[in-house]
């Protein structure tokens, strides 16, 4: 199984920008969509929808 839960030290904006990139990567590509349906949805049900889970990136 995959998880996602990234970690940043404060004042690490390399890495935090990179996240954020992989972040909007992933919701561009679906990926961040079809881990919810696989892992979370399934725990979930109708009564949390995903915009209340998935991440976006400012």
């Amino acid at each position: 199984d995959d998880f996602i839960a990234p970690a940043v030290a404060k004042g690490d904006d390399a890495l935090h920008a990179w996240i954020d990139g992989q972040i909007d990567e992933m919701n561009k590509n679906g990926a961040m969509q079809a881990a919810y349906e696989k892992t979370l949805k399934p725990v979930f049900g109708d009564d949390v929808p995903a915009r209340d889970i998935l991440v976006e990136t400012k």
